[in-house]
């Protein structure tokens, strides 16, 4: 524009040749004492300022267009970037949740560590195009710089060239009609968005300096949690050495269990076979019972009818002796029958020691059967606790049962949640099919905007036509006048409009920080207008009495005026009375006139009011239908954080009751183990009622047998349940596995969906850039129109030229504009893309250090199952121990008491030889009483004589009664709980 009114002097200089010059500068233009001395015409300058803004009036119509087209491409553009801008919030969205699955997926498998490698690798490989887009910035920035540094030296040139140039004094009124000051602004101005955009490149040259330094410390952290993830492993490693320690130990005692049931069952066996020989040798023991009650009343029958004979031989030997040959015969007949009845006690005598003797045998025997019933008795409560340790095992398996359904649980939630992400894909496969739909409205838009650049081209070359047609040099003078003042104009709208981008920009940044300032402050302002407005209306009223009572003093003087004027006789009368009565109408006119002139302001000012009022009332309106739209747009995002937060809190919450079941899992564990302890306590207490009441146990032994032989096929069935569902689970992981391959691979999709994104942006700017190209090429026939015009006119060649460079200018600061807002988008599409890096390693730093804490608890879960195991080892080992020295003890006294019962028998054999031996009383005739009296103390088995040996064998009785009471109270007696 400088070089335009440079040419423009010059021309009025060429024509002007009569006139003076202009002074070589403005400063000697305007501090040149015959400013006004220079007479130049009237005529002659009102045609050049004519000219000038016809000129400059063409210009601005044009630029307008231009204007209006540009508004719409970049508004076109500002919904591309808005829609491209959304697509990328789903996709980080899409990738926020693929991350959340595979984090899980990785915490849960064994390969934990290769996928911390592939995020490392990724994160790497994502940092590298990071550096690389800052370095190209920074080149471009670069560029753009020296770029913008050259333009303003070449406007800096062309400045100083029109100040320097001498100017005729032709121009003087045309030169003070323009105003040289919008070029001092526009050069401040154009310093002043170089230093603003000078700090933006050193703000983000610092940010850029940031970004390295929190990328050196994310991958001291990423080898950080390399070294955790090896000891991770290590432990993982040392837990399944410890379950299949665990496992073989488990199957050792299903062996140890099987072999004992053998054992058993062969017990058991021998059991109903003793259980036989006593049922036969308790019919014995009542037969010889039988016989030895029989024997003992006809001993009764024989006493009584020897008592009988000796009182009929006394009767007889009272009465007087009938015949002595017949008492001898009675008497040789008794003797013979005494000697039988002697043979046949003595016989008797001996079955009966024999009967002692067998029945000393059974009691022995008895013994040994009670002796073999305490040691079944004990291989019982060895059983019981074998039980006891199926039943910890049992539950042990139940407590992996509910492991695996709570696994399976998360797995059934890991499938919804990849039904979501499939659904999520076919969204985004929906959003690229309308992405495709836009890039077709897109390349509509662009054919219409073709179209539309062709009719303008068309224009252009009518008007161009019509130019070669016109004949009148001043009508085209007139445009050139116009067309540079347009140009002005346009370069100081696209200053206002640069600033105000600029501005934009910062308002975006800090809009959601002032919305709600802006709410409180439209709330201050809507109460504001309303006192305002109730003002208003006040004096609105107050005026309108004031009015009203102004017409009523009107109206009043009125009639006082007419009534004066009737009773005035000025024209007829020449008293001093009658003319002293004169100037009251006067006065009175004066009065009515003031009044009116009140009223008028009144009313002036009444209107003014209501115009305010109005002007108040609309821009209430729009001030409200904006705040309506701010909060609407506050509603939008505040919703959306909303969502995010809700998705946040549901995680949180999902993590906490994943910890409370754990907790509570643990609760139970612990519980059970008092319950078992508790068991443990009571079934030791009710061991000492088993010992009393084991003839009730051996009839229940069957039964319990069968039971446990039923707990063992189920272990064995649960077993084998649990080992299938140990393959099924495997089966799943494996499948998962192969779900997270097709995660994998439909990630890799979407970043090539990315990939393709960024080429279609690409592409689009491209697009733009052909598009301005094309416009360059139009404004390029233009200025060939324009030369071909200055072939024909002469004058007007310069203009073309200046009009040239001036387009060329506007050109290079377009092109830096749309180069300062592509690198405004470069750098915040890599801010993105370093906030989800960022995002990303927060999400593998929780999710290790959910893993690390589930390890941990998985550890401290098993050192207290080992330490509880061990503790039962131990508790076993000494009760293993116990029973092998109280065996030992119980083989000691068993031993001592058969030694012991050898030697009764001996001493029994003796004494029993000795007094079948000595000879009885029974030899002697007529001593029924005494021969009674041995044989009831040879029959009895427990004679108890004052005899050493008698006291001897009750102390050795009582002896092992005692100890076998002591065994009988059970392990309490002889290990104290601890």
């Amino acid at each position: 524009m400088q070089t335009e009114i440079k040419r423009l002097i010059t021309e009025i200089n060429n024509n002007l040749k009569e006139h003076p010059k202009l002074p070589s500068s403005i400063e000697k233009f305007i501090t040149q004492p015959e400013l006004y001395d220079t007479n130049l015409g009237r005529a002659q300058g009102t045609l050049v300022i004519d000219l000038l803004k016809q000129y400059l009036d063409a210009i601005v119509k044009r630029y307008n267009i231009i204007t209006k087209e540009r508004h719409d491409l970049c508004r076109v553009v500002d919904d591309a970037k808005q829609q491209i801008n959304d697509l990328q919030q789903e996709k980080e969205h899409c990738d926020y949740q693929i991350a959340q699955l595979t984090s899980e997926l990785r915490a849960a498998s064994s390969q934990v560590s290769v996928d911390t490698d592939e995020k490392e690798t990724s994160i790497d490989s994502d940092i590298m195009p990071v550096d690389n887009d800052i370095l190209q910035a920074n080149e471009t920035l670069s560029a753009q710089r020296m770029r913008m540094q050259t333009v303003l030296r070449d406007i800096s040139a062309e400045i100083a060239y029109l100040i320097g140039k001498n100017l005729s004094s032709d121009s003087i009124s045309s030169l003070s009609e323009l105003d040289a000051t919008p070029l001092h602004l526009l050069i401040v101005d154009l310093k002043k968005e170089i230093e603003s955009k000078d700090q933006v490149l050193a703000g983000r040259q610092r940010y850029i300096d940031q970004l390295e330094q929190d990328v050196l410390v994310h991958q001291k952290e990423l080898h950080r949690l390399k070294l955790c993830q090896e000891r991770v492993d290590a432990d993982r490693i040392g837990c399944e050495k410890r379950i299949t320690n665990l496992q073989r130990a488990l199957q050792d005692h299903d062996g140890t269990i099987s072999a004992l049931k053998e054992q058993n069952v062969e017990l058991q066996q021998h059991l109903e076979d003793m259980k036989d020989t006593l049922q036969t040798y308790k019919e014995s023991i009542r037969r010889l019972g039988d016989e030895k009650a029989n024997l003992e009343e006809e001993c009764k029958n024989q006493l009584i009818t020897i008592s009988n004979l000796r009182t009929a031989l006394e009767e007889t030997k009272r009465n007087g002796s009938s015949s002595v040959a017949n008492l001898q015969e009675v008497i040789e007949s008794l003797h013979s029958e005494v000697t039988l009845l002697g043979e046949q006690l003595n016989q008797s005598f001996r079955e009966n020691l024999s009967k002692d003797n067998e029945l000393d045998h059974y009691r022995d025997s008895n013994l040994h059967l009670r002796c073999q019933i305490t040691d079944l008795t004990r291989d019982l409560n060895d059983l019981k606790d074998i039980a006891m340790l199926v039943d910890v095992r049992r539950e042990l398996e139940e407590q992996k049962q509910r492991h695996l359904t709570q696994i399976k649980n998360e797995m059934n939630g890991l499938q919804s949640q990849m039904v979501e992400l499939k659904n999520e894909i076919d969204s985004r496969q929906r959003d690229c099919s309308y992405l495709t739909y836009f890039r077709d409205k897109c390349a509509e838009l662009e054919m219409e905007h073709q179209q539309e650049l062709q009719r303008m081209r068309s224009d252009i070359e009518a008007l161009s036509a019509q130019l070669v047609d016109s004949n009148e040099t001043s009508i085209q003078h007139e445009q050139l006048v116009r067309e540079s003042n347009s140009l002005q104009n346009t370069i100081l709208e696209l200053s206002n409009q640069n600033e105000i981008l600029q501005k934009a920009i910062l308002s975006y940044q800090d809009e959601v920080e002032q919305l709600q300032q802006e709410l409180s402050a439209s709330k201050f302002q809507f109460t504001n207008l309303n006192q305002e407005l109730e003002n208003l209306k006040t004096l609105c009223s107050e005026k309108d009495s004031k009015i009203i009572s102004i017409n009523s003093e009107r109206e009043k003087l009125q009639g006082d005026l007419n009534l004066h004027k009737r009773m005035c006789k000025c024209g007829f009368n020449t008293n001093l009375k009658e003319r002293s009565k004169t100037p009251v109408s006067h006065s009175l006119q004066k009065q009515v006139v003031q009044k009116t002139l009140e009223a008028t302001k009144a009313s002036d000012a009444l209107k003014q009011r209501t115009a305010d009022f109005k002007r108040l009332e609309n821009q209430y309106v729009e001030e409200r239908i904006r705040l309506t739209e701010q909060t609407t747009e506050l509603f939008t995002q505040i919703g959306k954080l909303k969502g995010q937060n809700s998705n946040l809190e549901q995680s949180l919450f999902d993590k906490e009751q994943m910890i409370d079941r754990l907790r509570q899992s643990l609760q139970e564990v612990r519980e059970n183990l008092v319950a078992k302890s508790q068991i443990a306590q009571t079934m030791e207490a009710k061991n000492a009622s088993l010992s009393q009441a084991w003839e009730k146990y051996r009839e229940d032994s069957t039964a319990r047998e069968k039971k446990l032989a039923e707990e063992l096929n189920t272990i064995k069935r649960n077993s084998q349940k649990q080992r299938n569902q140990l393959q099924q689970c495997e089966h799943q992981l494996a499948w998962h596995r192969e779900e997270l391959e097709k995660l994998r691979g439909k990630a890799e999709i979407l970043l090539k969906e990315r990939d393709t994104l960024r080429q279609d942006t690409e592409d689009l700017g491209n697009k733009l850039s052909s598009f301005a190209g094309e416009k360059s090429a139009l404004c390029e026939v233009l200025k060939k129109l324009q030369d071909d015009l200055s072939l024909k006119t002469g004058r007007l060649a310069e203009v073309e030229d200046n009009y040239r460079k001036l387009n060329h200018a506007y050109q290079n600061l377009k092109t830096y504009n749309e180069d300062l807002t592509k690198q405004y988008q470069t750098a915040r599409k890599h801010l993105e893309n370093y906030k989800e890096l960022v995002e990303f390693k927060r999400q593998t730093i929780n999710t290790v250090k959910l893993a690390r804490k589930c390890a941990e608890e998985s550890r401290q879960r098993e050192r207290d199952y080992e330490q509880k195991v061990a503790d039962q080892k131990r508790i076993i080992g000494h009760l293993e121990e116990d029973r092998v020295k109280l065996m030992e003890k119980m083989q000691d006294y068993h031993r001592d008491s058969l030694i012991l019962n050898r030697r009764l028998e001996h001493y029994q054999q003796a004494y029993d030889d000795s007094r079948s031996s000595l000879s009885t009383s029974l030899h002697q005739t007529f001593y029924p009483s005494e021969a009674n009296k041995l044989i009831r103390s040879s029959s009895d088995p427990n004679c108890k004589e004052s005899d050493e040996l008698l006291r001897r064998l009750q102390y050795t009785k009582d002896r092992i009664h005692r100890t076998r009471e002591f065994w009988y109270q059970g392990i309490k007696e002889i290990l104290p709980p601890r």
